[in-house]
């Protein structure tokens, strides 16, 4: 599910990848370096998902056709 992605890497940015560069200082103690850690995140993150949804549905697709040839 496209909502389980979501929860999923909100939750996982909150929790870890936020906190965790907040307490070792890799971003400022500001509002703006907060919102640009989680933007820079959730960029990688679409990125990334965007990439193996594609990898994925090219590979099923390639399945299927050899299913329907048989």
């Amino acid at each position: 599910e496209f909502s389980q992605t979501i929860n999923y890497a909100f939750y996982y940015n909150f929790h870890y990848n936020v906190s965790i560069a907040y307490f070792s200082h890799w971003l400022e103690h500001t509002f703006a370096g907060i919102v640009g850690c989680f933007i820079i995140f959730l960029a990688m993150y679409v990125a990334i998902w965007i990439i193996q949804y594609s990898v994925w549905k090219h590979r099923i697709k390639q399945i299927n056709d050899k299913l329907e040839n048989k």
